[in-house]
């Protein structure tokens, strides 16, 4: 039910709408849509900036588009003060958030950031200033107006509660983007002057280290170092190293799922209930994985239920807000440091002015008290020397009809300080009490004070030039990434050249979009040398300590010398571009390749050489158009090792993170592929068979047990208590000293 409040405050409930649903944000600001026929009797009620409540909230009318109505959730009771010039002071969240609510509010959850900041804004109201809390103590809101209830939400301190969604109970479809760009497990921290975290007082003792970790994704050392003159205080150093080390730690992964919300429709799926932020296991049956997640949107249909979808990201962040965000940090960046130069305004230039006045006075000395110089002419030049011999003389000021100009190595230069006649003077260092003219042009300048005019004009156009450059570079983005299926594959030439660099920060997006269907069967060896591969001379699959650390399969193929590894992929679609990659190790020093063949018999290599290559490394080639319906991948050497890993062939013209098959799972004891499933019984070399071929158990190599048509046929049996065929009982006893077997006939 929703009902519209006119601006006499009277409440009108709406009838007969249609396409009602309510997006849940991550930050909060919830909006909400229905549509109304154009001929319906309360049309003509609806206006902008009116109220429409529903049960839980209360939203402002701010679009109508014919039949279509978009809302907004209602803010105002936060837009009733502004500032002008405004700064929090060093203040925790709750601190801020009680002084910009007002009377009558509560907070849920403020006190889960102890953390101490400053906010610094020009021109704002309560509600700016309550929403830049949410990038400065990195918090996520959850609003209850009609309560006058604020949920204060710390996304990574939510634990799991035992929800989950999975395609064999209430998830529709689903769809996944990843990416692990900025990924690392180790940050090291530096802040003003150079300070460090190590003094820290964390759990009540010392820190004593430089840097956080964090390996819950994997357990390799990846370092980064992140510097920010604005920490002057180790414990605050320390604990947002820690948040920003967590979304780094992690690839940055999310799924988009239609739900069924299963809470809603039956009780019994009670446990099942759906809310931002909470931490839920999503089940990917077709990738063999469950892994925990957050709700970061939830877009909820009430009369709908089946057409709800929920957004779901490992990381507090999706692809898009993990972009956004670093475009908002740098922003932030920007407005802290005009407000710092508009603080250095106000301040005096006594300290200008006093080195000026001592440097003319030691000038003045100078000049005054100078004695042992020598004047030397010849051919029209007028030298002043310190040596009466222009071969021995270092300070040389020389004066000819080109310009005057000092030497301090001697008479033939180089003249460092000069006055030249095309009206140009060049020199070290400029000391003036006024520089005037038009234009300033520097690399770089550093003052004590910068007139108001100038910060109002310049810097506020640089502010405004760099802001819209920002901005214009995260529309592009977010038009490209919000494309349709497959636009998502060439990030990595767009985003490669976003490189801002301002007030010493810079960010770069270097890395393309990962992810992928792979057409490669058993791409890594995880199922033996089974029949999708042809293979000559020697061959094997293995598994060890470097694979697990430098593949993501923890397996691979090695090829002795003069053999050769193969497989024919044929399900390849004409027209379209494909990209292949695979980790590669080489050791000796004759020839190996791995190369694909396609289009009849052109070929095109991943790797070619006759050299060692002892370190994995990653190999790539791209199909642009293919002619025919058929790759072939051939791997080959002539020496003494050749390892190739992690093979992956994608559609599209970027490499793509490695996967099994589509029809492929590989987990521990168990592997799932086209031909069957083999279950392995720990610690034995026991297992045990299915697939359209077999149903047979194995010890090694040596069938045990197999079904064939009505047959069971077991090489060994063991039977503890009675064993009956047909009309036949078998029954073992022992008396004493005796055993034997009973046989039984049964009429």
């Amino acid at each position: 039910m929703i009902s519209l409040i006119d601006f006499t405050g009277v409440a009108h409930p709406i009838s007969d709408y249609t396409e009602f649903h309510i997006t849940h944000k991550e930050d909060g600001q919830d909006v909400m849509s229905f549509c109304l026929d154009i001929h319906h009797p309360q049309y003509h009620l609806l206006s902008e900036e009116m109220i429409i409540r529903t049960s839980e909230n209360e939203y402002l009318i701010k679009k109508i588009d014919d039949d279509r109505i978009d809302c907004q959730l209602n803010f105002d009771f936060l837009k009733e003060r502004t500032y002008y010039d405004y700064e929090s002071e060093t203040q925790s969240l709750l601190s801020v958030l009680s002084s910009h609510l007002p009377a009558g509010w509560t907070i849920e959850g403020g006190n889960q950031r102890t953390i101490l900041r400053t906010i610094r804004a020009k021109a704002c109201n309560d509600y700016d200033i309550v929403m830049e809390c949410l990038k400065v103590y990195n918090v996520k809101y959850i609003w209850h107006i009609l309560e006058k209830r604020l949920v204060v939400v710390a996304p990574e301190l939510i634990q799991p509660t035992g929800e989950y969604v999975t395609t064999e109970l209430n998830l529709i479809s689903v769809s996944f983007k990843g990416q692990s760009t900025t990924f690392a497990t180790r940050l090291y921290a530096y802040g003003k002057d150079g300070m460090t975290m190590e003094d820290a007082i964390v759990g009540g003792v010392r820190y004593g280290l430089r840097y956080v970790e964090n390996k819950t994704y994997c357990d390799k050392t990846v370092c980064v170092t992140w510097v920010d003159d604005r920490y002057t205080i180790p414990e605050s150093l320390y604990a947002d190293s820690v948040d920003k080390l967590n979304g780094m730690a992690i690839p940055v992964r999310s799924y988009t799922g239609r739900v069924i919300d299963l809470a809603r429709m039956d009780e019994q799926y009670s446990f099942l209930t759906f809310s931002m932020h909470r931490k839920l296991s999503l089940i990917d049956v077709d990738r063999g994985i469950s892994v925990v997640h957050q709700i970061v949107e939830y877009d909820e249909w009430p009369d709908e239920l089946e057409r709800s979808t929920v957004t779901l990201s490992c990381v507090q962040d999706t692809i898009y807000t993990h972009i956004d965000s670093a475009i908002e940090s740098t922003v932030y960046e920007i407005e802290q440091a005009v407000a710092g130069i508009d603080d250095k305004i106000e301040e005096g230039d006594s300290a200008v002015t006093a080195a000026l006045s001592l440097r003319l006075n030691m000038a003045t000395a100078m000049l005054t008290s100078a004695f042992g110089s020598h004047c030397y002419s010849e051919n029209g030049e007028l030298f002043m020397m310190d040596n009466p011999d222009p071969a021995q003389a270092q300070i040389v000021w020389r004066w000819n009809v080109n310009g005057f100009a000092k030497s301090s190595t001697g008479i033939t230069g180089p003249y460092t300080t000069a006055l030249t006649f095309d009206d140009t003077f060049v020199t070290g260092v400029v000391q003036a009490m006024i520089i005037r003219g038009d234009l300033i042009e520097a690399n770089s300048i550093s003052s004590g004070k910068i007139k108001q005019e100038y910060t109002d004009g310049v810097l506020s156009q640089s502010f405004t030039a760099a802001k819209g450059y920002v901005d214009a570079l995260f529309t592009d983005l977010n038009t490209y990434l919000n494309g349709d299926e497959g636009q998502l594959t060439v990030l990595r030439e767009d985003i490669a050249n976003i490189e801002a660099t301002i007030a010493g920060l810079s960010i770069n997006f270097s890395e393309a979009f990962r992810g992928g269907i792979n057409y490669v069967h058993n791409s890594a060896g995880l199922n033996g040398l089974s029949d999708d591969w042809t293979t000559t001379g020697t061959v094997v699959t293995m598994q060890s300590s470097d694979t697990k650390n430098y593949t993501v399969s923890n397996s691979c193929f090695r090829l002795s010398v003069d053999s050769s590894l193969q497989q024919v992929i044929d399900t390849v679609v004409l027209g379209e571009a494909y990209t292949i990659s695979a980790k590669i190790k080489k050791e000796g020093s004759y020839v190996s390749r791995v190369y694909v063949i396609y289009n009849g018999n052109s070929e095109k290599d991943l790797f070619n050489s006759s050299t060692p290559a002892y370190g994995w490394k990653e190999y790539s080639a791209t199909i642009e158009e293919m002619q025919s319906t058929s790759i072939t991948i051939v791997c080959e050497t002539r020496c003494d090792y050749l390892y190739v890993s992690d093979i992956m062939l994608c559609e599209g013209v970027t490499s793509k993170a490695w996967t099994p098959a589509s029809d492929e799972i590989y987990t521990s004891g168990v592997k799932i592929d086209k031909r069957g499933i083999t279950v392995y019984r720990s610690g034995t070399n026991e297992k045990t068979v299915i697939s359209n071929e077999e149903f047979a158990g194995y010890n090694g190599e040596t069938e045990i047990f197999s079904l064939n048509g009505d047959e069971t046929r077991i090489n060994n049996a063991i039977v503890r208590k009675q064993l009956r065929i047909e009309d036949a009982i078998f029954i073992p006893f022992e008396s004493g000293q005796e055993k034997g077997l009973n046989i039984a006939l049964i009429d």
